[in-house]
């Protein structure tokens, strides 16, 4: 509990950016209240732009990042000058694909690992990837701890969902949720800009760059193939209500406009998708990490894969 400059570690700042607030908003609240039942008392909690002013000008402590990036090499740096302490808790870092050596060292980049501290994985098979590039970081900086998100999931934490999922029951009867995955080929700024996006980013490795670019033109299939899937599903039992829930990263104006006339699909990207998976009777998904928080949550599940490209496959959902 006290650093090497005798300091209480208790009383140095927490800093804890989000991107896409309704997928880690509540799973950081978690992690958050666990910090201060271990006896932190300082938290700064919001935007990354927020945090990395707050990081700069304030006092230095500990940042807990999503995600690690070429482009943040310079603000890694300034922080270790500053003396802050930094944990790297990956967002993405449990897509898992056939080659995983391509996605995970994209997520963990060798040359950006000695900014890290600690590195908190969701398994054993991701520290051993690690491993495989980086034997001293795997060993000595790399713990297994699982995903707060997850966490959330334990039959402990249902009541926090409880007031979400009666309010959706009411208002939208029984309900299937349905996660679509296709932001690669239908992503909420458009095929241009994400091409550009992707090709530019330093992080991303040459072999996975393909891998995406793939995976875009086969996520703008599926996407068609959902929709019609979907609409048999509303003919063939009306009585139940569809909840469509696109990707946070992906465009809902497709869905919307296919499903305008049909009156128990809902297309509704709002709220936590633990909330909704408490709530529903049943979760469809394509390859979607909410095919796991489902089965973790108790529901019935169903992998619904109408193309199978084994190379683009996440391979635990």
């Amino acid at each position: 509990s006290v650093n090497a400059s005798g300091e209480n570690m208790f009383e140095i700042p927490i800093y804890i950016p989000i991107e896409t607030k309704v997928r880690e908003y509540h799973g950081k609240l978690l992690l958050i209240a666990h910090l201060f039942k271990s006896g932190f008392q300082e938290y700064y909690f919001g935007s990354r732009t927020g945090i990395l002013q707050e990081t700069l000008y304030n006092n230095p402590g500990i940042v807990i990042l999503k995600s690690i990036e070429y482009e943040q090499e310079e603000y890694y740096s300034l922080l270790k000058k500053r003396g802050f302490i930094i944990i790297l808790i990956h967002a993405e870092g449990g897509i898992y694909y056939r080659d995983d050596y391509k996605s995970i060292i994209s997520c963990y980049p060798n040359n950006l690992l000695k900014f890290i501290d600690l590195n908190f994985v969701f398994g054993e098979k991701i520290r051993k990837t690690i491993q495989s590039y980086n034997n001293d970081f795997a060993n000595n900086n790399t713990y297994i701890t699982g995903e707060p998100r997850f966490d959330l999931l334990k039959d402990k934490y249902n009541i926090y969902f409880d007031d979400f999922a009666d309010k959706m029951i009411k208002k939208y009867g029984k309900y299937i949720l349905i996660n679509t995955n296709f932001s690669a080929g239908n992503s909420i700024v458009g095929k241009d800009n994400s091409i550009n996006y992707i090709m530019n980013n330093l992080t991303i490795t040459n072999s996975f760059k393909l891998v995406f670019i793939r995976r875009m033109d086969l996520t703008a299939k599926l996407v068609q193939d959902y929709i019609e899937a979907i609409k048999y599903l509303a003919i063939n039992i009306p009585e139940i209500s569809l909840i469509v829930r696109p990707h946070p990263s992906e465009s809902e104006i497709i869905y919307k406009e296919s499903f305008s006339n049909i009156r128990n699909i809902y297309v509704i990207k709002e709220g936590n998708v633990a909330g909704w998976i408490h709530g529903a009777i049943g979760v469809i998904h394509y390859d979607c990490t909410t095919g796991m928080e489902a089965v973790l949550s108790g529901k019935p599940v169903i992998s619904y894969l109408p193309r199978v490209d084994d190379e683009l496959l996440t391979w635990l959902p």
